[in-house]
């Protein structure tokens, strides 16, 4: 039998011909080189879905899933392969990047799309509107949104399904007819209309996602089936094409950027969706969930983390977080760097960075949005009496007498311009949306090269373990199978020694903290006492005779004091926690008069002048100290990971090679492989692990009600908004600084920034290396099963007939011949996609 496998191009499978010249993000010749590459994709993935098609229509290659197995391709699993492949293949014909968003329950995801979009493509409603998972496509020129649904069909057969339900069941038709959100869904079945293929406008749009949405909830009332899984793949979804409002100036991106609308993981009714959005949000290029800020620390707290746990563990490294309506904050609330710090390190354990959480008002940033669309295209808003959202952006921007200033096109835009600032949508629309836009090209084709050069490699191994167990007894196989079962429960001792040895680390790691951060809690102390004795900082001839001291005081030897010594050695010498005799001589006039601590002052100008000296020198010191933290945890993450990591891959190296070994010895040509080391890296950042804590612990230092008349404005300790000095006295004669009890103060808020931030870090660390190790395993072991089951089908296959077992082996070395040069094509892609990302792009590559 002669094997005919086709590409879209009509080229045999043959070798890149990679173009490393001019890559330069813009420029003709890096799009020139990225059209090279996209057909050189194309073309590779057209030639494996081939390859897949004859492997699945082939007698006897890929068979039925047996209970209890775990082979690396059943008829099943390879079904899907190829609905993978395809939907690669879609994204590369216009160098996709699909950003999903998943919001929970009234976070208000539907409003934070239409802001990133700048006009309303979603309509705003109390009940959940996402059906279907929809894509919302950037599309330059688009300015008014169009929605297509090519793949109306499987929507169109159930209209006349439930049509037949509702004809032949009175009572169920009784029900529907009683919701009256059901009334005009009903009209349209019984007159068999059908859902068109394109939907133009706003209008349109929301009658079609509410009919939908209805059309869902209908067909679980009547239990009938919906064709969800003819919607799982990004071509065969209902898409909305529309110019997004930030990126129409944009610099043209030869890929292009489109959300995915993905159905709340909370949605009351509407279980059936979890599996979709957990499948969707693994083939997305990045995640962006929504959260409530005002719901952050309900008592569905826990529910919202679990939630949010979820999507984490799905997109692990491609999350970002908005926390919405921050709003509505009022002036006890926690400002944005506390938010941040909550959800990362508290509500998420550590499992996101602070710097990948955002608190916006997706509510403001929509109204500003859709003014300033609305005025660059029309010069004007439209009627606010037909037009509700203009009252609504009337009187968030321009106050209560809002109706005489819309007219002035200049002043709507100014405030539009302000509110949009209020909104802080301006940092997630730059690192999140935007960067997303600019990497587009290189994102689709980076995706497409991995899943080419993980199904080649994946079947590869399955045909050569298929066809060399033909030539092998079926007591040869078992004896492998039993190595192999051997080999997974030797895994997972490791996991388990791994699991152990991974406490005493943490536990290693919090003992190193600890130790660092009491010495230069004290240090820091000491420095802030002499500038309170002497009433300035440290100068440099003194420095020498402080050093001597703390030196006595406090000792840390061996691998910290040693540590902090060269963190040290690095910094700006005025910068330095342990000075040095070199230091630069600073603050050669005194701040204040320590023999004379309380002060008074003519004129509140004057004594808040020395009130910001004070701050600004205590700033200094706690700022030397924060740098030397971040150094040190630094060192200490990066030993941590490094160490950590390799003693993990080299006991794990032991198994593969001594399984391979023993394959290739019986004849077996495998090459069993860990899974990517990158899984256990933890990603941590020293200044998101330890800079944004100790601003937490600032940030919640004990508040004083601020004092009365023009000290209100003066400036708080470490910016808190709210925080003044209760000590300013204020007569009509002359205003007084206490400086006994600001130093009081001072120490006590030092105490609060240490206290317990050792064991917060710790916490951060434990929670995302539990997850890259529960991944690193759970990768392998299914690696080494799936062999397993090759082997258990072969002994099956030695149930055959000897014609019947030739002809398999023909079959099996006819698809093999395709596999090496598929891949190294497949790899070759892949080192030229990685060159060509944007230099710029920012936290997504």
């Amino acid at each position: 039998m002669s094997l005919q496998i086709t590409s879209g191009t009509g080229d045999p499978p043959e070798a890149l011909i990679a173009s490393h010249v001019d890559l330069s993000q813009g420029s003709p010749m890096h799009e020139k080189n990225i059209e090279l590459l996209r057909d050189e994709a194309e073309r590779l993935l057209q030639v494996e879905i081939d390859l897949l098609n004859q492997m699945r229509t082939e007698p006897g290659v890929v068979t039925a899933e047996q209970t209890g197995e775990h082979q690396t391709f059943t008829r099943e699993s390879i079904a899907k392969d190829i609905e993978v492949l395809n939907g690669e293949l879609a994204k590369l014909k216009n160098l996709e990047m699909v950003l999903a968003v998943v919001g929970t329950m009234k976070a208000g995801k539907s409003t934070t799309i239409n802001a990133i979009v700048g006009t309303e493509v979603l309509p705003n409603r109390n009940r959940p509107m996402t059906a279907l998972p929809t894509l919302i496509r950037h599309t330059p020129g688009q300015l008014e949104p169009i929605l297509k649904f090519e793949n109306s069909g499987p929507i169109n057969d159930l209209m006349l399904t439930l049509g037949k339900a509702l004809k032949n069941g009175a009572g169920q038709k009784a029900f529907v007819t009683s919701n009256a959100d059901m009334a005009e869904l009903l009209t349209l079945i019984e007159k068999k209309v059908r859902f068109k293929e394109i939907y133009e406008g706003a209008e349109s749009i929301f009658w079609f996602l509410k009919t939908l949405n209805d059309l869902v909830r209908l067909s679980a009332d009547l239990d009938a089936e919906f064709p969800f899984a003819s919607y799982d793949e990004v071509h065969e979804m209902p898409v909305i094409e529309v110019q997004f409002a930030h990126l129409g100036d944009v610099q043209h991106s030869v890929g292009r950027l489109t959300l995915l609308d993905t159905p709340g993981p909370n949605e009351s009714g509407q279980e059936h969706l979890r599996a979709m959005l957990t499948e969707q949000l693994q083939k997305a290029s990045a995640v962006l969930a929504v959260l409530d800020f005002t719901q952050l620390k309900s008592d569905a707290d826990e529910q919202v983390r679990q939630e949010l746990k979820d999507i984490a563990n799905v997109a692990q490294g491609r999350l970002f977080t908005l926390v919405n309506k921050f709003d509505q904050r009022d002036r006890h609330g926690d400002n944005a760097e506390q938010v941040k710090s909550f959800v990362a390190d508290t509500l998420m354990e550590g499992l996101l960075k602070p710097s990948d959480v955002f608190p916006v008002s997706s509510r403001w940033g929509y109204l500003a949005n859709r003014a300033k669309h609305e005025i660059a295209l029309r010069k004007t808003l439209p009627d606010h009496n037909t037009h509700p959202w203009v009252v609504d952006f009337a009187e968030e921007a321009l106050g209560r007498r809002w109706e005489s200033k819309l007219g002035d096109e200049e002043e709507v835009i100014s405030a539009a311009n302000s509110l949009w600032q209020d909104s802080l949508f301006a940092s997630p629309l730059k690192n999140v949306i935007q960067t997303a836009h600019a990497s587009a090209a290189s994102y689709a084709l980076d995706s497409a090269a991995s899943k080419l050069i993980n199904l080649a490699e994946a079947a590869g191994t399955f045909l050569g373990v298929r066809k060399t167990a033909l030539e092998k007894s079926a007591k040869a196989l078992m004896a492998q199978i039993t190595s192999l079962k051997s080999d997974i429960d030797k895994i997972e001792t490791i996991r388990s020694q791994t699991e152990e040895d991974a406490k005493e680390t943490l536990y290693g790691i919090d003992q190193q903290t600890k130790a660092m951060f009491s010495k230069i809690k004290s240090e820091t102390e000491a420095a802030i006492d002499f500038y309170f004795k002497e009433g300035k900082r440290i100068e440099g001839e003194q420095a020498e005779a402080r050093q001597k001291e703390l030196n006595n005081t406090v000792s840390l030897g061996g691998f910290l004091g040693g540590l902090i010594g060269a963190m040290n050695a690095r910094l700006p010498a005025d910068q330095r926690t342990l000075p040095s005799a070199s230091r630069r001589k600073v603050d050669q006039e005194p701040d204040f008069d320590p023999q004379s601590p309380i002060m008074k002052f003519d004129s509140a100008k004057d004594a808040g002048e020395l009130v910001s000296k004070i701050q600004r020198a205590i700033g200094k010191e706690m700022s030397s100290a924060e740098q030397v933290m971040v150094l040190a945890m630094q060192k200490i993450l990066t030993e941590f990971e490094k160490n950590f990591a390799m003693n993990v891959i080299l006991k794990a190296q032991q198994i593969t090679d001594g399984l391979n070994h023993r394959m290739a010895v019986d004849g077996f040509s495998v090459a069993v492989k860990i899974p990517d080391a990158s899984s256990l890296t933890l990603n941590l950042n020293a200044v998101d692990t330890l800079t944004n804590m100790v601003s937490q612990q600032e940030k919640q230092v004990t508040r004083y009600r601020r004092s009365s008349g023009a000290w209100g404005t003066v400036c708080s300790w470490f910016n808190s908004s709210d925080w003044g000095w209760d000590e300013y006295k204020a007569t009509e004669q002359y205003f007084e600084v206490n400086i006994n009890e600001i130093k009081a103060k001072i120490s006590q808020s030092i105490s609060n920034v240490f206290r317990g931030l050792d064991d917060t870090i710790a916490k951060s660390i434990e929670a995302p290396l539990n997850v890259t190790v529960d991944s690193f395993f759970a990768e392998f072991i299914k690696t080494v099963e799936h062999i397993r089951g090759d082997l258990l089908q072969g002994i099956r296959d030695q149930e055959s007939s000897k014609t019947e077992q030739e002809e398999l082996k023909q079959r099996l070395t006819g698809l093999t011949r395709f596999v090496p040069a598929l891949l190294a094509d497949s790899m070759e892609l892949k080192d030229d996609a990685k060159h060509m990302y944007p230099t710029d792009a920012g936290a997504l590559v």
